[in-house]
Protein backbone atom coordinates (compact mmCIF):
# COMPACT_ATOMS: atom_id res chain seq x y z
CA UNK A 1 0.00 0.00 0.00
CA UNK A 2 2.57 2.18 1.00
CA UNK A 3 4.95 2.38 -2.40
CA UNK A 4 1.54 2.60 -4.70
CA UNK A 5 1.30 5.92 -2.48
CA UNK A 6 4.71 6.83 -3.05
CA UNK A 7 4.33 5.90 -6.46
CA UNK A 8 1.34 8.42 -7.15
CA UNK A 9 2.99 10.89 -5.39
CA UNK A 10 6.51 10.81 -7.20
CA UNK A 11 5.01 11.11 -10.59
CA UNK A 12 5.90 14.59 -11.95
CA UNK A 13 3.65 17.01 -11.96
CA UNK A 14 3.57 19.51 -15.21
CA UNK A 15 1.13 22.36 -15.50
CA UNK A 16 -0.92 22.95 -18.13
CA UNK A 17 0.50 24.88 -21.18
CA UNK A 18 -1.18 28.64 -20.75
CA UNK A 19 -4.94 29.07 -21.90
CA UNK A 20 -3.74 30.82 -25.31
CA UNK A 21 -1.37 27.67 -26.51
CA UNK A 22 -4.70 25.37 -25.15
CA UNK A 23 -6.91 27.58 -27.53
CA UNK A 24 -4.03 27.94 -30.41
CA UNK A 25 -3.97 23.97 -30.38
CA UNK A 26 -7.64 23.62 -30.74
CA UNK A 27 -7.74 25.74 -33.59
CA UNK A 28 -4.51 24.51 -35.41
CA UNK A 29 -6.19 21.06 -34.76
CA UNK A 30 -8.93 22.17 -37.25
CA UNK A 31 -8.27 20.46 -40.41
CA UNK A 32 -9.23 24.24 -42.17
CA UNK A 33 -6.83 25.57 -40.50
CA UNK A 34 -4.38 28.24 -42.79
CA UNK A 35 -1.90 30.18 -40.25
CA UNK A 36 -1.89 33.71 -41.24
CA UNK A 37 1.61 35.63 -40.97
CA UNK A 38 1.94 36.80 -37.36
CA UNK A 39 1.28 40.59 -37.87
CA UNK A 40 4.41 42.89 -36.88
CA UNK A 41 4.43 45.42 -34.49
CA UNK A 42 3.04 48.20 -36.03
CA UNK A 43 -0.51 46.09 -37.21
CA UNK A 44 -0.40 44.71 -33.70
CA UNK A 45 -0.42 47.66 -32.18
CA UNK A 46 -2.77 49.01 -33.75
CA UNK A 47 -5.61 45.66 -34.10
CA UNK A 48 -4.88 45.55 -29.82
CA UNK A 49 -5.55 49.23 -29.62
CA UNK A 50 -8.90 48.90 -32.02
CA UNK A 51 -9.79 45.91 -30.18
CA UNK A 52 -9.28 47.11 -26.60
CA UNK A 53 -10.31 50.48 -26.40
CA UNK A 54 -12.22 51.88 -29.87
CA UNK A 55 -8.86 54.04 -30.76
CA UNK A 56 -5.74 53.85 -32.52
CA UNK A 57 -2.95 54.60 -30.60
CA UNK A 58 -1.21 58.18 -30.74
CA UNK A 59 2.03 58.74 -32.55
CA UNK A 60 3.81 59.08 -29.43
CA UNK A 61 2.35 55.13 -28.21
CA UNK A 62 3.47 54.21 -31.28
CA UNK A 63 7.07 55.14 -31.12
CA UNK A 64 7.36 53.38 -27.84
CA UNK A 65 6.37 50.14 -28.57
CA UNK A 66 8.38 50.14 -31.46
CA UNK A 67 11.62 51.19 -29.07
CA UNK A 68 11.16 48.78 -27.00
CA UNK A 69 13.25 45.49 -27.68
CA UNK A 70 11.48 43.44 -24.52
CA UNK A 71 10.45 40.02 -25.44
CA UNK A 72 6.87 40.56 -24.06
CA UNK A 73 5.97 43.86 -24.75
CA UNK A 74 2.78 42.27 -26.61
CA UNK A 75 1.58 40.76 -23.29
CA UNK A 76 2.71 43.98 -21.61
CA UNK A 77 1.00 46.64 -23.95
CA UNK A 78 -2.25 43.98 -23.88
CA UNK A 79 -2.32 44.00 -19.69
CA UNK A 80 -1.47 48.11 -19.62
CA UNK A 81 -5.04 48.34 -22.28
CA UNK A 82 -7.10 45.69 -20.19
CA UNK A 83 -6.25 47.74 -16.81
CA UNK A 84 -6.91 51.60 -19.01
CA UNK A 85 -9.94 53.24 -18.14
CA UNK A 86 -10.09 53.10 -22.07
CA UNK A 87 -11.56 49.31 -21.87
CA UNK A 88 -13.37 49.74 -19.30
CA UNK A 89 -15.60 52.81 -21.85
CA UNK A 90 -15.12 50.38 -24.39
CA UNK A 91 -16.80 47.77 -22.28
CA UNK A 92 -19.14 49.59 -21.33
CA UNK A 93 -20.36 50.89 -24.96
CA UNK A 94 -19.89 46.90 -25.93
CA UNK A 95 -21.69 45.55 -23.38
CA UNK A 96 -24.95 47.72 -23.27
CA UNK A 97 -25.13 47.02 -27.17
CA UNK A 98 -25.06 43.23 -26.64
CA UNK A 99 -27.62 43.07 -23.60
CA UNK A 100 -29.95 45.87 -24.37
CA UNK A 101 -29.61 45.57 -28.77
CA UNK A 102 -30.34 49.67 -28.55
CA UNK A 103 -33.77 49.52 -26.88
CA UNK A 104 -34.94 52.81 -25.36
CA UNK A 105 -34.79 53.00 -21.85
CA UNK A 106 -37.69 52.07 -19.87
CA UNK A 107 -37.71 52.26 -15.89
CA UNK A 108 -33.56 52.63 -15.38
CA UNK A 109 -31.82 55.76 -17.25
CA UNK A 110 -29.34 54.55 -19.70
CA UNK A 111 -26.60 57.16 -17.62
CA UNK A 112 -27.09 54.90 -14.58
CA UNK A 113 -27.37 51.25 -16.70
CA UNK A 114 -24.12 52.79 -18.77
CA UNK A 115 -22.58 53.90 -15.25
CA UNK A 116 -23.11 50.16 -13.80
CA UNK A 117 -21.44 48.68 -16.75
CA UNK A 118 -18.38 50.91 -16.60
CA UNK A 119 -17.89 50.09 -12.83
CA UNK A 120 -18.32 46.44 -13.57
CA UNK A 121 -15.49 46.17 -16.71
CA UNK A 122 -13.07 48.96 -14.14
CA UNK A 123 -13.66 46.06 -11.93
CA UNK A 124 -12.99 43.29 -14.25
CA UNK A 125 -15.76 41.21 -12.74
CA UNK A 126 -16.10 38.13 -13.92
CA UNK A 127 -18.91 37.22 -16.23
CA UNK A 128 -20.84 35.01 -14.24
CA UNK A 129 -20.86 37.35 -11.63
CA UNK A 130 -22.00 39.78 -13.83
CA UNK A 131 -24.85 37.63 -15.14
CA UNK A 132 -25.88 36.44 -11.71
CA UNK A 133 -26.02 40.37 -10.58
CA UNK A 134 -28.39 41.06 -14.16
CA UNK A 135 -31.20 37.68 -13.47
CA UNK A 136 -31.00 38.40 -9.65
CA UNK A 137 -31.77 42.30 -9.37
CA UNK A 138 -35.43 43.07 -8.73
CA UNK A 139 -34.50 46.79 -8.28
CA UNK A 140 -35.41 46.58 -4.54
CA UNK A 141 -32.16 47.07 -3.52
CA UNK A 142 -30.34 50.74 -4.62
CA UNK A 143 -26.93 48.60 -4.74
CA UNK A 144 -28.60 46.21 -7.39
CA UNK A 145 -31.16 48.66 -8.96
CA UNK A 146 -29.31 49.38 -11.96
CA UNK A 147 -28.85 45.76 -13.18
CA UNK A 148 -32.75 45.57 -13.12
CA UNK A 149 -32.43 47.43 -16.15
CA UNK A 150 -31.91 44.08 -18.52
CA UNK A 151 -34.67 41.94 -16.90
CA UNK A 152 -37.28 45.08 -16.27
CA UNK A 153 -36.71 46.11 -20.40
CA UNK A 154 -36.96 42.20 -21.40
CA UNK A 155 -40.45 41.25 -19.41
CA UNK A 156 -41.80 44.38 -20.91
CA UNK A 157 -40.45 42.89 -24.62
CA UNK A 158 -41.67 39.30 -22.90
CA UNK A 159 -45.61 40.60 -22.16
CA UNK A 160 -45.61 42.58 -25.27
CA UNK A 161 -44.91 39.27 -27.39
CA UNK A 162 -47.03 36.97 -25.33
CA UNK A 163 -50.25 39.63 -25.55
CA UNK A 164 -50.07 39.82 -29.35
Amino acid sequence: MAVSIFAVLSAPITAAPPLHQQIDAIIKAQPSFKASATADDTMFLRRVYLDLTGNIPSVTQVREFLRDTSADKRTQTIDALLASPQHATRMQYVLDEMLMERRSGKHIAAKDWRSFLRKTALENKPWDILVREILSADGSQETTRTAAKFLSIANCTVTKSLAT
